[in-house]
């Protein structure tokens, strides 16, 4: 008699096995992860669903509070103009909503739409983003699995498919779903004339620069497991990505600061 079929207690054993080790990340025990899901049992879907779906949720709560922020802030730094130069609190109204009853005029919308149409507007620029941010994470999960697969095929490392590179990808990059808030922020910020200093402070050094730096650290401890290899060539190969990163945003970080010194 053939023994009783236990592949799906098994498959569903398994998937619950992978969520807390999503739990496990966040912890001291992250090194514990990377041996239990070394190839071949290298599962992605699980990780790669948790970035998704904690991704999209990010840019639910943070992009509108974010622009509602940019929009508070340009005002208020309008009325401290207007005061200063002697203008009229009337005047001043009239100013700071001129812009938004211009555009309405020339949708040919009326006043009592205006809530109406914002919702609209902010729905679609979420409906947008959302899908773009997602689609943005698996080609970057795409590129950054390829960039390890690369790397492992010029040291030799020939019993790590790509496969697995990608999965060990999302597994890496677990951290940085604080980060899309933050790039939000660092975008709007960069291009507003007074952001607040100590904003600017906590969200790039909390919500950007300290999931980038954990998630380096996450990496390099990987890749110690399944290299074998030393200190110095993980972390020279886990640096390079996340330090072109920063690359890329360091121009707009530097000119937060400046105007909010300003």
């Amino acid at each position: 008699m053939l023994p009783p079929d236990s592949s799906t207690p098994k498959s569903e054993s398994q998937k619950g096995m992978n969520w807390l080790r999503i739990g496990k990340i966040y912890t001291f025990s992250s090194d514990q992860v990377f041996k239990e899901i070394l190839p071949p049992r290298t599962p992605f879907l699980v990780p790669s669903l948790f970035i998704s779906i904690a991704s999209a949720i990010v840019l639910w709560v943070i992009v509108p509070v974010v622009f509602d922020r940019h929009g508070t802030e340009s005002e208020t730094h309008d009325h401290e103009l207007h005061t200063e130069s002697g203008w009229e609190v009337e005047e001043f109204e009239h100013d700071a909503h001129s812009e938004s009853d211009w555009e309405l005029e020339e949708l040919d919308i009326e006043p009592h739409a205006k809530s109406d149409w914002e919702v609209g507007k902010f729905v679609q620029s979420v409906v947008i983003e959302v899908p773009f941010e997602v689609f943005g994470y698996v080609i970057g999960m795409v590129l950054l699995g390829t960039y390890y697969f690369g790397i492992a095929r010029f040291f030799r490392i020939d019993n790590i498919w790509w496969e697995h590179w990608f999965a060990f990808a999302w597994w890496t990059h677990i951290p940085l779903i604080l980060a899309n808030g933050a790039t939000a922020v660092i975008d709007v910020y960069s291009v507003t004339e007074h952001p607040s200093f100590l904003v600017s402070l906590l969200v790039i050094g909390l919500c950007f620069l300290l999931p980038i730096v954990w998630t380096m650290s996450l990496s390099v401890r990987g890749l110690r497991i399944w290299t074998q290899k030393g200190w110095a060539f993980c972390l020279s190969v886990s640096a390079l990505p996340y330090l072109l990163l920063v690359l890329l945003y360091s121009r707009r970080i530097v000119e937060i600061f400046l105007r909010a010194l300003s």
